[in-house]
């Protein structure tokens, strides 16, 4: 349903499946993730808590919470759950990759930059690692080692399937507007399901004020964009 923009089935999927599986935390966190998109921060949080309560050891859970809190833009919340995650497995490179996000809206650049490297030296140099390097060095400002990066994942299209969610968030954090734009659009087109977050994510919050991003928030059946403050709730 997700791919159909179906917002009133998915939830009721969701419910369902939570009575079905009331042990599968993955239920939880995509269920988080639909309540943070139609603009419910203090639900989305709660449920995704009810996850890691299901699974405390897991730092694909935990990673997933800290998700949650950062899209909630509750992020010394999310600082504290994702550090917990690492602890949990060092190894894995979701909660750096996550951790690095909240760095960025913490305005501590270095630490975001070290913790996406990070990931990416865990995650075998995957895609949605380098994406993440490539936003952040748009960031802060490094416009050519960000160039750089999107270029290679671009050029790797053949042999890797790259989001094209994950270079609009670059192309945005870049400022590039329009080119943040068109890669959402082919985001659209191709029902990227990353698109869940598009409500949320503070590395948009540069085009909410675009009518194209208005239009394909309509499009796809959310809420008006929300700013920065509708999307603050108290933890």
């Amino acid at each position: 349903r997700l791919h159909d923009w179906d917002w009133e089935g998915l939830e009721r999927d969701f419910q369902r499946a939570i009575d079905l599986h009331p042990a599968l935390p993955i239920v939880y966190y995509w269920y988080g993730e639909y309540l943070m998109s139609m603009g419910r921060p203090q639900e989305a949080i709660a449920m995704t808590r009810r996850a890691q309560q299901s699974d405390p050891v897991s730092p694909v859970v935990g990673a997933s919470l800290g998700m949650i809190l950062y899209l909630a833009r509750q992020y010394d919340e999310a600082d504290t759950v994702l550090q917990r995650a690492h602890e949990i497995d060092p190894n894995h490179f979701l909660p750096h990759m996550r951790l690095g996000l909240v760095r960025l809206q913490q305005h501590r650049s270095a630490e975001a930059i070290a913790e996406f490297k990070t990931a990416v030296a865990l995650a075998d140099h995957s895609t949605e690692t380098l994406a993440a390097l490539a936003t952040a060095y748009a960031t802060v400002g490094k416009s050519g080692a960000a160039r750089k990066l999107t270029a290679q994942l671009q050029a790797s299209q053949a042999e890797h399937y790259v989001l094209p969610y994950n270079i609009a968030k670059i192309y945005a954090a870049a400022g590039a507007r329009e080119r943040a734009l068109e890669w959402l659009e082919r985001a659209y087109q191709e029902g990227n399901p990353d698109l869940i977050e598009l409500n949320s994510e503070p590395l948009l919050d540069s085009l909410r004020g675009e009518s194209e991003f208005c239009e394909l928030m309509r499009r796809i059946g959310f809420p008006a964009p929300a700013s920065h403050g509708n999307l603050e709730v108290s933890s």
